[in-house]
């Protein structure tokens, strides 16, 4: 799924993999531009930390995709969607081409959510969920 990535892969306990990239582009491209699938289940990607300890601790955040269907066509601008997706959690990236209003049946983020905290499944913008 990465074959034009180089990478370096060393499998570790409890079903982690520690990937190494030849470079930061290749590395964002990874985190950020998924979700990436595996014989049908998410691969769940997330920057390596040196307080995470493999044998004790959980993943409790990471980047998810979220789709915003049926947006009026005024909230396709880069500031109204980073505005909605900061309601969900932290935004790592827009799609610039919802943002440009190009792909109109949805707009697309990439958001970091923390699985601790409750999921925003709908809110309301102008008396609209």
């Amino acid at each position: 799924m990465w074959n034009h990535i180089n990478v370096k892969v060393m499998e570790l306990e409890n079903d982690y993999s520690l990937v190494k990239f030849s470079s930061e582009v290749e590395f964002h491209h990874v985190v950020l531009d998924g979700p990436w699938t595996i014989f049908g289940n998410y691969l769940i990607v997330c920057p390596w930390s040196p307080e995470f300890y493999i044998a004790t601790d959980e993943i409790n955040s990471f980047t998810v995709w979220v789709r915003l269907p049926r947006l009026p066509l005024h909230f396709y601008h880069k500031k109204v969607l980073r505005g909605i997706g900061e309601a969900i959690g932290k935004v790592d990236k827009i799609d610039y081409n919802t943002g440009d209003a190009i792909n109109g049946r949805f707009a697309r983020l990439a958001v970091s959510i923390n699985l601790k905290d409750p999921l925003v499944s709908q809110f309301s913008i102008n008396g609209r969920v």
